[in-house]
């Protein structure tokens, strides 16, 4: 593998290790990865509870409360994701984006639209951007709808 050096990040191993997410399985005949196997699990927790906040795809208490919990978090960095001054401190830390909404097969090379800077750009010039505003899905248990508060 030709890896490129950075002085921020050292690599200690070259050599791609598939290690499985259940930490109960170490220590191996490859080596004890039970830190490396907790991280993984933490990561799934991660993203795990970040999906169920946009997609709401279950009905168990248990994922919709980390949901919930990670909720107020997922918010502002969608909808604030340069703030500088966020008590959560995410800024040029974490960072959520989303790929086009524009499919490549629905491209109109003559249709226009203003860019962030107000200058005209032709609609192929977008399908590369990603973008960070998008709705969730997951509400609390006590929380009204508007039909239900009509």
């Amino acid at each position: 593998i030709n890896l490129e050096r950075d002085d921020n990040l050292d690599i200690e191993n070259e050599d791609i290790v598939f290690i499985d997410s259940n930490h109960r399985v170490y220590p191996d005949e490859d080596g004890d990865f039970r830190n490396e196997a907790q991280f993984i699990q933490f990561m799934d927790l991660i993203l795990g509870s970040i999906y169920c906040c946009l997609h709401n795809p279950t009905k168990e208490k248990e994922k919709r409360e980390i949901g919930l919990t990670i909720k107020p978090l997922l918010l502002r960095m969608l909808n604030e994701p340069n703030n500088k001054n966020s008590v959560y401190h995410y800024y040029k830390k974490q960072q959520i984006s989303f790929f086009p909404k524009i499919k490549e097969s629905n491209i109109n090379e003559n249709y226009q639209q203003l860019d962030i800077f107000g200058d005209w750009a032709n609609q192929k010039d977008f399908v590369k951007n990603f973008y960070t505003k998008r709705p969730i899905l997951l509400v609390s248990e006590k929380q009204k709808t508007l039909d239900e508060l009509l």
